[in-house]
């Protein structure tokens, strides 16, 4: 029996030692980083829903970590499992894994993403760019938000005359901005909004020389910045298409825009041209029938093709009889790409407009 006790008793001090040597081994692996000496940060970001092994599989990837299984593993002890935070974190292999689990708990304040729109894009190629910087996890998730204005109107009094169930398109001001990377989408908007549109159309705000509301503005300058060759022509170009519209002139434009651009924006994305913004527009193409088809369909289109700069919302607001070259045009109501050269020439007359087209075309040969 005294054998048997000794025995169990050998085999107990054993199995001690063993957990102590297993326990050891952990805590020098716990406390030993990846490089002691590799102290340069690394940028390392937490992405919203991804799970724990996909966050230690990612640190085992950049060389944060060495053993995926063990940073699972004490996640699951200090309860930290679902405490990890969305954002860019600095890391780097001189940090051990605890440090390192202890820094993804505090979502990092400086953490920021920055994202750029240029003029002229619709609210398609937005969502790209939002996407593209991370702003957003897919392109359908932006739109979403930003297909209804309404949610943003009671803090945004310049979108109130946009009509009930339209989108945000030409109100996403085309800047460079930088937004916390934890932002939700409905706050990526509310920044382009509130630095960008609001911030923008106050500089001229008190300057507007048409009647016309800011829906109709935008509108107008969605289609400017879409047509102008340079941003000289655009208070002209602007004067040309509100003269159009005017019932003096219903005679010689029947009160049509006659504006493409909105025609290639409701055709929307050509896969054979790879764009949103196709060439070469066919009959079929200028015979749609759509309130967008301003060949078609007298007034304004429905809501802005685009998101306009400055410049072409200015010159929307504030339209300029006298050509980029100071001369008079007044009677303007037609203008023609001039050949060779990023600007355009105008006429007041259909005839004296077919005789410009025709020394294009010539030249185009």
């Amino acid at each position: 029996m005294n054998r048997l006790l000794r025995a169990l008793m050998l085999l107990i001090v054993l199995g001690s030692l063993a957990a102590a040597g297993v326990s050891y081994a952990l805590l020098a692996e716990i406390k030993r980083p990846v490089d002691p000496q590799a102290t340069d940060p690394v940028d390392f970001e937490v992405q919203s829903g991804q799970s724990a092994a996909d966050i230690a599989k990612s640190l085992k990837d950049l060389n944060l970590i060495r053993q995926p299984l063990l940073f699972n593993l004490m996640l699951r002890e200090r309860h930290a499992g679902d405490k990890l935070k969305v954002g860019t974190y600095k890391l780097s292999p001189a940090m051990t894994t605890g440090q390192i689990i202890s820094a993804l708990q505090i979502a990092p304040s400086f953490a920021e993403k920055q994202v750029q729109t240029i003029e002229g894009m619709r609210m398609e190629e937005v969502a790209k760019a939002i996407v593209d910087a991370g702003l957003a996890p897919n392109a359908d998730a932006f739109l979403a938000v930003a297909k209804d204005a309404a949610p943003f109107k009671d803090k945004h009094a310049r979108l109130k005359d946009i009509p009930e169930g339209q989108s945000l398109e030409g109100y996403l001001f085309p800047s460079t901005y930088r937004i916390k990377a934890t932002a939700p989408i409905s706050d990526v908007i509310d920044k382009m909004l509130t630095d960008g549109f609001d911030a923008n159309y106050a500089t001229f705000e008190k300057q507007i020389i048409v009647n016309k509301n800011v829906h109709e503005i935008v509108t107008m300058a969605s289609i400017i910045q879409r047509e102008a060759a340079n941003e000289d022509e655009m208070p002209h170009l602007a004067y040309i298409f509100w003269n159009r519209l005017k019932p003096e002139n219903a005679s010689e434009t029947g009160g049509l825009l006659g504006a493409d651009p909105t025609v290639q924006y409701l055709l929307g994305y050509s896969d054979q041209q790879k764009t949103w913004w196709r060439n070469n527009l066919t009959d079929a193409d200028l015979n749609q029938d759509s309130p967008y088809n301003t060949r078609k369909k007298p007034g304004l289109p429905p809501g802005p093709i685009d998101s306009p700069g400055l410049a072409a919302l200015r010159a929307a607001a504030r339209p300029g009889p006298q050509r980029p070259d100071g001369s008079e045009g007044t009677q303007d109501l037609y203008f023609v790409a001039k050949c060779g050269q990023k600007a355009h020439a105008f006429a007041a007359k259909l005839p004296e407009f077919k005789k410009l087209e025709q020394q294009y075309l010539t030249c185009k040969q």
